[in-house]
């Protein structure tokens, strides 16, 4: 079953959808906080953020779930170039799985990278809630205009 939660790259606006019955699981999918804030383009190394993706499963009888979390590729719809835009003026960002910033994060598509967890054991009665880290970059000396630059990048739960 896939989940979708569509956010901001620059403003990330959090929620959850609920998960449809798998083996008795149900999960759930939220975000919170991806700002890059100010954007200074005569300053020479890259901007950088941290964002979180909080997923939590539950279900009435004991029973493992495993899944995979993927991110869109935004409004440009390319995972591997990601682009906000103010009006149609670009500013490249890019989503990582690390914080070396080495594993684009994306479908598993084009050379990015899933995350992923398998057979997490669900108890009756408890909640396993997993927090997952997004690692955000700006480019260096991008010459970008004054303004709030937003993308939609939508993740999917798929377990």
């Amino acid at each position: 079953m896939a989940r979708c939660l569509t956010w901001a790259a620059l403003m990330l606006g959090s929620g959850a959808f609920a998960g449809a019955v798998h083996a008795q699981a149900v999960c759930n999918v939220g975000a919170t906080g991806l700002a890059f804030g100010l954007y200074t383009m005569t300053k020479q190394p890259p901007t950088t953020t941290v964002g979180t993706i909080t997923v939590s499963c539950s279900a009435p009888t004991a029973t493992t779930v495993s899944y995979t979390l993927a991110l869109s590729g935004g409004a440009p719809m390319d995972l591997r170039s990601r682009s906000m835009a103010l009006g149609g003026r670009p500013l490249p960002y890019q989503l990582f799985l690390d914080p070396a910033l080495t594993q684009v994060w994306g479908d598993g598509g084009e050379g990015t990278n899933v995350a992923s967890v398998a057979n997490v054991p669900l108890s009756p009665g408890v909640t396993d809630r997993r927090s997952f880290l997004v690692y955000g970059r700006i480019p260096g000396r991008y010459p970008a205009a004054s303004g709030i630059y937003q993308d939609n990048v939508t993740i999917v739960l798929n377990y």
